[in-house]
């Protein structure tokens, strides 16, 4: 027999496996991300050996000059380069900490737990609450005291 409460049940059942199957990508894709950045990361710090070598040749004259602007501009591009590397971690961050309140809100839909309107609401508000703090943290990054670029 379809009840309101059966029916409501059903709905919040579907919810979850919903919110199980959005979570379980948001996480795969996350680790994805994760491990491509780590590999990305190791190229650029054996980029990064390789330029200091080649700024390390004695050369003179116009040489020597092509050879040195030549470093500082890969320098200055992997310098950006990592920058973006650290947008996308801190991009990341941010789908984690959504996660984790999705799966706050999942949990709650599915421990059985009779709760009222109000504690629902109150529910909503703690995850809303803790999402916006959390959203805040990541919005302000740390800045290195000597304003260099830190490869992860």
């Amino acid at each position: 027999m379809h009840t309101p409460v059966n029916e409501l049940h059903a709905v919040f059942d579907e919810v979850g496996r919903m919110l199980d199957r959005l979570g379980d990508q948001l996480a795969a894709t996350v680790q994805e991300a994760d491990r491509e950045c780590r590999m990305i990361g190791i190229a650029f710090r054996r980029l990064a050996a390789a330029n200091r070598r080649s700024a390390a040749i004695p050369c003179r004259g116009q040489t020597g000059t092509m050879l040195r602007e030549n470093c500082a501009e890969i320098d200055a591009a992997m310098s950006d380069a990592i920058m973006a590397l650290q947008y996308q971690d801190l991009m990341a961050q941010r789908v984690v900490n959504i996660r984790s309140g999705l799966d706050r809100l999942q949990e709650a839909l599915r421990d059985g737990v009779p709760r009222s309107y109000g504690e629902w609401l109150a529910l909503l508000r703690s995850v809303e609450r803790q999402h916006n703090q959390e959203q805040q943290r990541l919005l302000q990054p740390p800045v290195r005291p000597d304003n260099g670029v830190e490869l992860f």
